[in-house]
């Protein structure tokens, strides 16, 4: 497989909809995908936080290729 790097960009996530799509991203892969536990607000929201998400930055890669509404979630 060959990746041109100049598909895809790499940023800290900044505004509060990026910092959801990669919680949301969280969700998908570690609930969904791998069987993790998550409460009740999780599974409504299917947002996967802790307590780091307050003082941590999200890095976040975006496939220039896609469509935007497929970047965002």
């Amino acid at each position: 497989m060959t990746v041109n790097a100049a598909e895809f960009a790499l940023k800290i996530a900044e505004t509060p909809g990026e910092i959801r799509a990669a919680q949301s991203l969280r969700y998908r892969v570690f609930v969904e995908e791998l069987g993790a536990s998550a409460d009740a607000t999780a599974h409504s929201e299917r947002l996967e936080r802790d307590a780091v998400d307050t003082y941590c930055n999200h890095l976040i890669l975006i496939d220039k290729s896609l469509p935007v509404s497929e970047n965002v979630v």
